[in-house]
């Protein structure tokens, strides 16, 4: 039986760098490892002291066997080191966010 997991990555750095060449990356890494996911377009938002900040990011999904979240874990650690980020969302199997950096 597989469970659904998500990664939320931006679609551009925080110094505004296109991250495609990292998408590619993760959609390759979860092709390869899981035999598929899905993406879709969306805009992430979070509260920076007063303001609102938002951003475009890609949302994949992946449905995957049991003990796969050390992986996926794993995966979002090198994410974020190679988008440059501070962490990168992932929602384990079980349904737990994690902010991983």
């Amino acid at each position: 039986m597989r469970r659904e997991a998500t990664i939320i990555l931006p679609v551009r750095g925080n110094d505004g760098q296109d991250l495609a060449e990292v998408h590619a990356m993760l959609r390759e890494r979860l092709a390869e490892t899981f035999g598929g996911f899905t993406a879709a377009s969306a805009t992430g938002g979070w509260t920076n002291g007063d303001a609102v900040q938002t951003e475009q990011v890609e949302v994949y999904t992946v449905a995957v066997g049991e003990g796969s979240d050390e992986t996926l874990r794993d995966l979002c650690a090198t994410l974020a080191i190679a988008a440059d980020q501070e962490c990168v969302y992932y929602r384990d199997t079980s349904g737990y966010v994690h902010f991983v950096g």
